[in-house]
């Protein structure tokens, strides 16, 4: 989760595989990244609120070993 100085949220769906923006008083409002913006799982989202810009880690998940094995940093102009 991500909030920005409106204190808008942002939140990471990983079940969908996506970012969705919420108001300060949580009501949905739309989704800001969505599954074919992203390869595997998003996480980890950190908002530069100079730049406006949204950072999203997008991870492989290896079932065998319980864990994210490879990845990326991946931007969003928001």
């Amino acid at each position: 989760m991500a909030v920005g100085d409106s204190e808008f949220v942002f939140v990471v769906d990983i079940g969908n595989r996506g970012v969705t923006l919420l108001s300060p008083t949580l009501g949905y409002i739309r989704q800001v990244v969505c599954s074919d913006d992203l390869k595997v799982y998003p996480s980890r989202p950190c908002l530069d609120t100079q730049r406006r810009r949204l950072y999203v880690a997008d991870n492989k998940w290896d079932d065998e070993e319980g864990i994210f094995t490879t990845g990326r940093v991946v931007f969003f102009s928001v």
